[in-house]
């Protein structure tokens, strides 16, 4: 991600009133939802959020989590965000940079962030999730459809790439993202990997003319 994306967006996270916000929809029901059959749901040891941005899944991952992390790309968003959460460990890193050791993570949750690449390739992201998942550890996360708010009126690149050109927002222009135009090329995708128990779940809304559309993931290692 290059610098100007990675300051608009830090300046627009650093000065987010954190505590006023409520957790992702699909966060809540991946974690805390009894009827959809995941494995082992509802109490991890360790917990990463993964881009974190304004710490609205923050509260969520602490009632549940004995030890809460969070990544983002700046130190300021951190340090915003310690000064909400002070008992959660906050970090500087990206997807495929996470400055922790093998096996350190029972869930890592991923809302709105790991599709945010660096170069043409997304893989080294999910290797490196897959680096700090304990086995049998938990990816919960959200990547978009081709019929997202961010793919439209973007640079379309091959396999299924775009920079990011129609930011609503107006911080994430010039952004490169992957997106999955199919579950089932996604679902193949991940099993690639090794990922197992995969579950995949589609949000399709439409808020006022910005159609935010994504699929919703929970697998394991």
């Amino acid at each position: 991600m290059n610098r100007s994306v990675v300051d608009s967006y830090s300046k627009y996270y650093s000065n987010q009133l954190l505590t006023k916000l409520w957790p992702t929809e699909f966060a809540v029901r991946a974690l805390l939802g009894r009827n959809y059959g995941f494995e082992n749901n509802g109490n991890y040891d360790t917990a990463l959020d993964l881009g974190f941005g304004d710490g609205r899944n923050i509260g969520l991952l602490n009632s549940i989590c004995k030890h809460t992390h969070g990544l983002e790309i700046d130190e300021k968003i951190c340090e915003s965000a310690r000064k909400n959460f002070p008992d959660s460990e906050f970090f500087v890193g990206f997807s495929n940079s996470i400055h922790k050791p093998d096996n350190t993570y029972d869930l890592v949750l991923a809302v709105h962030s790991i599709y945010y690449c660096s170069d043409y390739s997304i893989d080294a992201h999910f290797n490196e999730v897959l680096r700090v998942l304990k086995n049998n550890g938990r990816l919960v996360f959200s990547i978009p459809t081709h019929d997202s708010y961010l793919v439209h009126g973007s640079k379309q690149i091959d396999n299924e790439y775009v920079i990011v050109k129609k930011d609503p927002l107006g911080i994430r222009d010039e952004s490169l993202i992957k997106f999955f135009s199919s579950s089932d090329k996604l679902l193949n995708y991940l099993k690639i990997f090794g990922y197992k128990n995969i579950k995949i779940g589609l949000s399709d809304n439409n808020w006022w003319g910005i159609r935010e559309s994504y699929w919703i993931v929970s697998c394991y290692k």
